[in-house]
């Protein structure tokens, strides 16, 4: 691809020219072309490729390159890149996907989705993606669509395909299949809720207040929740629970607290 407008330059808009610059394929220059053809009609080689490598620009993506490219990626920078890759496997992200609620899961995973956009169109602020708007209304080629791939491959440590933005047309069906895929036992938020129970449980053992008064406002807090749980769940064995506890002292209510009921 040469700089001036005729031939396959030509044919690119600006934004597709400035990506291929930030991949390390800048356009050639008239000057350069030509010198390159002359070197060219001169080697005894099958095949010649008379293209400009800027491979300062394969540093952060050489887990992503072609095969062919990769051995000239800097042997320092594959070092960073390749602990980039080992810090975003399966037992980083989708182990921090569990830790959360289900709305933070879908905020971080969104982020994902829509800092690779951004830097696959040469967007400077991921916000600016509409996660609701086709990836081919946004400018996705067949090209973008496997950069895309591979940013994302290498974000979540997942072996995805290359029709990944066909099969899920939009930022947030992408997201929703990361989701599926990085945390398929999803169920709904219970893991969350009861992983907030064990820290309440913690909290309340560690932090035993010695003053009545607070003593006996956690208390009534603990009842006030347990009774609205079990009217928004309606369960007879809960309600019986609920009215159960509604006759224990404070100090029963910590004991209990202590005694990890839902642990078993």
């Amino acid at each position: 691809m040469w700089e001036q407008a005729e031939g396959m330059g030509g044919r690119l808009g600006e934004a597709d020219i400035d990506r291929l610059r930030r991949q390390g394929f800048p356009p050639l220059s008239t000057r350069d072309g030509l010198a390159l053809l002359d070197t060219a009609l001169q080697v005894n080689e099958p095949v010649a490729v008379p293209v400009a490598l800027r491979t300062s620009a394969f540093a952060g993506q050489r887990d992503t390159l072609p095969s062919v490219l990769r051995d000239l990626a800097p042997a320092t920078e594959q070092r960073r890149s390749l602990g980039r890759a080992a810090a975003a496997d399966d037992s980083g992200l989708a182990h921090r996907l569990k830790e959360l609620s289900p709305a933070e899961r879908d905020r971080m995973l969104l982020d994902i989705v829509q800092t690779s956009v951004a830097a696959v169109l040469g967007y400077t602020s991921p916000g600016s993606i509409d996660p609701t708007r086709a990836f081919k209304e946004l400018g996705f080629d067949s090209l973008t669509a496997v950069d895309l791939r591979n940013r994302l491959s290498s974000a979540t440590a997942l072996q995805l395909p290359a029709t990944i933005i066909f099969d899920h047309p939009t930022v947030l069906s992408l997201r929703d299949y990361l989701r599926a895929e990085l945390v398929p036992e999803d169920d709904g938020g219970a893991g969350f809720l009861l992983g907030e129970l064990e820290k309440l449980q913690s909290v309340l053992a560690e932090t035993v207040p010695t003053d009545e008064a607070v003593r006996a406002e956690v208390g009534s807090k603990l009842q006030r929740l347990l009774a609205v749980w079990a009217e928004s769940d309606g369960g007879p064995e809960i309600r019986a629970g609920a009215e159960g506890i509604e006759d224990a002292t404070d100090d029963e209510l910590f004991s209990l607290m202590d005694s990890k009921p839902w642990a078993n």
